[in-house]
């Protein structure tokens, strides 16, 4: 008898194109990701979520920072229901009064594909800033991305 191992779980990433600002708080949509391209007979093990943004700027003339939200995520041409991909904490993006500050990337460490999302492979993947509160009046984020890795064997 021959033993044949696990074929090892890959991965690959795709990003959505630049949206130059969102200022937060707001439900706001973000740049849609194209999934398209996995290898023939690739099973999705697991999908997250990243958003990146190169600098944030606060315009309220107070310290500033995210008190709670999310990002939430779902397919966008046969929708499922948005699934929470990123926790966004108190103290996430936080900038110092009147002032522009570089940037971040937050990975979600929430699977979203599967049914609920309906998130699978060769998708557009929808996504919206969803309950994001602030400590100041607004935050600026600028050249914000929108990322999905897809893990697969």
């Amino acid at each position: 008898m021959q033993i044949v191992p696990p074929s090892p779980i890959q991965h690959m990433d795709f990003w959505s194109h630049i949206d130059s600002l969102i200022t937060l708080p707001a439900d706001t949509a973000l740049p849609d990701v194209v999934i398209v391209g996995l290898p023939d007979g690739a099973v999705i093990t697991r999908i997250i979520s990243m958003i990146k943004y190169s600098s944030k700027k606060d315009t309220s003339s107070s310290d500033n920072s995210i008190t709670a939200g999310y990002v939430k995520s779902r397919e966008k041409l046969v929708p499922g229901t948005y699934s929470i991909g990123i926790y966004l904490i108190s103290g996430e993006a936080s900038v110092t009064a009147d002032t522009e500050e570089s940037g971040d990337v937050h990975v979600g460490n929430v699977d979203i594909s599967g049914t609920d999302s309906g998130i699978t492979e060769n998708c557009i993947v929808q996504s919206v800033f969803n309950g994001v509160t602030t400590t100041g009046a607004s935050i600026e984020l600028y050249d914000v991305q929108v990322g999905v890795r897809v893990y697969f064997r």
